[in-house]
C-alpha cells in the first residue's frame, strides 16, 4: 500500500535488533514493541483529531470536503491522517463511512505505529489509505463516498493497554489530491442522487 510499506519495513529492522527480551505487542506488525523507539513520550489523556494528507497532516476544518485519492494498484480511498494523545506506540486504527442517519457504508482497520507530533506535543500518523471498496466493479461504496453526498466518517485508535479514543467527522464531499495545495474536483457525474463515479476518475 502507498505510504505504508516504510513503516513495515522500518519495523521488522527495529524488531530484529531487539531480540526477544522486550515485551509482546498487541500489534502483528511489532510483536517486540519497536513501536517505542519511533513514538516518544506517550502521555495525557486519550484523544485523537483526524486530518487528511497523504505525507503531511492536513487540517480538515469542520464540516470541510475530505481528500480522496486514486491508487497505484488500482481503487480509491480517503486520506486519513491522526494526531493523537495518550495513545500507543503501538495502535490499531480502525474507520468506518456511515450515512448521516447511521447506515454503515464501508470500514475498515489496521495496525501502525505512531510517530512523534510535528507539533511538538503527542504523536501522529499520516498517509492511512481507507479504503473504499467498489464491490463487483459496479461502483456502489465507490460512487457513495465520491459523487453522492454528505456522509460520516468515524476513526478510532485503540492502544495495547485498551485504551481508545475516537472522533466523528460530517463530510459534505470529497476533492481529489494528497495535500491541500493539490487539491481538485472529481468529475461526479449528474445521473442522479447516486451518481456512478466516471471510470477514469482520478487516473
Amino acid at each position: 500500500m502507498r505510504g505504508q510499506g516504510w513503516r513495515a519495513v522500518l519495523l521488522v529492522i527495529l524488531a530484529t535488533g531487539l531480540g526477544a527480551s522486550t515485551c509482546q505487542s498487541g500489534n502483528p506488525l511489532d510483536p517486540d514493541n519497536a513501536c517505542g523507539l519511533l513514538a516518544g513520550s506517550v502521555e495525557g489523556e486519550p484523544r485523537i483529531t483526524m486530518g487528511s494528507g497523504s505525507r503531511t497532516f492536513v487540517e480538515i476544518p469542520q464540516d470541510g470536503r475530505w481528500l480522496a485519492g486514486y491508487g497505484q494498484q488500482g481503487g480509491y480511498h480517503l486520506w486519513l491522517s491522526l494526531r493523537t494523545q495518550g495513545l500507543g506506540p503501538s495502535v490499531e486504527v480502525a474507520y468506518r463511512m456511515t450515512e448521516v442517519d447511521g447506515g454503515l457504508i464501508t470500514e475498515g482497520s489496521e495496525f501502525l505505529c505512531l510517530n512523534p507530533s510535528t507539533t511538538g506535543s503527542g504523536q501522529e500518523v499520516t498517509g492511512i489509505l481507507a479504503f473504499i471498496p467498489d464491490s463487483n466493479h459496479v461502483h456502489e461504496s465507490c460512487s457513495r463516498i465520491l459523487c453522492g453526498g454528505p456522509f460520516n466518517f468515524t476513526a478510532t485508535v485503540t492502544g495495547d493497554d485498551g485504551k481508545s479514543a475516537s472522533e466523528t467527522r460530517f463530510v459534505p464531499g470529497t476533492d481529489e489530491g494528497e495535500t491541500e495545495e493539490a487539491r481538485t474536483r472529481l468529475p461526479c457525474g449528474d445521473a442522479g442522487p447516486v451518481p456512478e463515479c466516471p471510470a477514469d476518475a482520478g487516473r
